[in-house]
């Protein structure tokens, strides 16, 4: 069973204004749907259960091998998929993907300032 994407969620960037490209609405449904499969299969799923949310894609990108910028792109990529789908709610309304991902971009520039 696939995540039921709404009919009116826009294709256009809210931050941007510019249309989200077929790629990139491609891969927001892939990772919506692997957040089906975890059983969040709504947009209440993911508003009313956001740290259940946030642990399975903890869980889901630890399968990365332990390659924390894998796990970081992966992390960020199933929260934009979540902003994507939750175009309609306030960001204060979705504080624990917001945390989530406070932390994987903090920890991306820490590897990408250590590589310099």
């Amino acid at each position: 069973m696939g995540f039921d994407i709404p009919l009116d969620t826009p294709a256009a960037s809210k931050k941007t204004g510019e249309d989200r490209s077929k790629n990139t609405i491609k891969l927001y449904k892939t990772y919506l749907n692997k957040l089906a499969n975890m059983g969040y299969t709504t947009k209440k799923d993911l508003v009313e259960k956001q740290i259940d949310v946030v642990n399975d894609i903890k869980k889901n990108v630890l399968e990365s091998n332990g390659n924390t910028t894998v796990m970081n792109q992966k992390t960020r990529i199933f929260l934009s998929a979540i902003y994507y789908v939750l175009h309609d709610v306030s960001y204060s309304d979705l504080t624990a993907y917001y945390e989530l991902f406070q932390v994987s971009n903090d920890k991306t520039k820490k590897e990408y300032h250590a590589s310099k």
